[in-house]
């Protein structure tokens, strides 16, 4: 019933964005990019964390352990959402953005999040955890470090796969769904429900998110979403690994894309259209069976995931990067091939 009314109360919300946003000249600009449509509602994300929060906190569904960890997700959360509604609608230099990236990661430090230990190369369990004290505050430097670029990893992985039409959405959604399952079979049934209604939240979402577009979430839905997988994955009982095989098709992504924009001579913070979801648009020439990849991908790794021991699992994250690696190679290649024109026409025109 929880979840029925979670999608209910979502379902309204979208309409009510539908109804509103257009009257408050809350629209995108397909024009700008080429597309012969019309506008629609956006930023729409901006009603995911407004949803998520006010359900979680208003109907008690955060244990006592954890409220501290979410009072500091959920401040800087709305900082990221203000700051990130301002760049969809001004846009914002990369400076200021990543500044605010890096006070939004702090916050969350302060909050006490953080990964407690890691599984050594022998089995052990080995401690992050130190007590270093830095002007006043106590520290603990590896962990905080880790949690740290996690999260800026993952706001600006999820920023960036904001490229089509849903597939934000999708990938989430299975994502924390798949979270969901893993943390109720390890004992943690309050963390359960919550990723649940995170679920209930996106899948709602998706249905109008997906080509052809009715709203479009922008940068206030895509960080928030980032920000979101990165604390669940971290308060979680330590997921980091296994949401790595879930989440890998954006993760290599985004690291292939950084070393790619380097390596040509570009700020790795340069948006283009060669990211993997925008080849795999132009060779089938449509969003949604973009989007449909992904999500199978998703959730067959996430299903192979879930049986999967800790060795087992970093053994699969090695040879995914070798089989990710060979296709994308592969898919620039056919994409070559399919925009090359034939012999013939090129006979002709010379």
């Amino acid at each position: 019933m929880l979840f029925l009314f979670v999608s209910i109360v979502t379902f309204i919300s979208v309409m009510l964005v539908k109804k509103y946003f257009p009257v408050m000249g809350l629209l995108d600009r397909p024009d700008l990019y080429g597309h012969d449509r019309n506008p629609v509602p956006y930023p729409a994300g901006l009603i995911l964390p407004v949803l998520f929060f006010g359900i979680v906190w208003g109907g008690d569904f955060i244990p006592q352990h954890m409220q501290t960890a979410f009072l500091g997700y959920t401040v800087a959360s709305f900082l990221l959402l203000i700051v990130s509604f301002i760049d969809d609608r001004y846009k914002i230099s990369v400076g200021i953005r990543l500044f605010i990236q890096i006070l939004v990661a702090i916050i969350i430090l302060a909050s006490g999040v953080s990964i407690p230990e890691i599984r050594s190369f022998i089995g052990d369990n080995i401690s992050l955890l130190s007590d270093v004290e830095f002007f006043g505050f106590h520290i603990s430097p590896l962990s905080d470090m880790i949690v740290f670029c996690w999260i800026l990893f993952l706001m600006n992985s999820m920023n960036w796969l904001d490229g089509v039409s849903g597939l934000t959405s999708s990938v989430s959604f299975i994502s924390t769904f798949l979270l969901a399952l893993t943390a109720y079979y390890s004992g943690q049934a309050d963390m359960a429900n919550i990723l649940l209604i995170f679920a209930s939240i996106l899948f709602i979402f998706f249905l109008f998110d997906i080509a052809p577009a009715q709203i479009l979430m922008g940068d206030s839905g895509s960080m928030f979403l980032g920000l979101s997988l990165a604390i669940f994955t971290t308060i979680a009982g330590g997921k980091v690994i296994t949401f790595m095989i879930i989440f890998f098709a954006p993760l290599f992504d985004t690291i292939w894309t950084i070393i790619r924009r380097v390596l040509s001579g570009n700020s790795p913070f340069k948006g283009d259209l060669e990211h993997l979801h925008h080849k795999l648009a132009r060779l089938f020439q449509s969003e949604r069976k973009t989007v449909i990849i992904y999500m199978g991908i998703t959730f067959l790794l996430g299903v192979i995931a879930f049986f999967l021991s800790f060795w087992q699992k970093i053994i699969l994250l090695f040879v995914l990067i070798c089989i990710f690696s060979v296709f994308e190679i592969f898919l620039q290649r056919a994409l070559r091939l399919k925009l090359q024109p034939p012999e013939s026409e090129k006979t002709l025109g010379e």
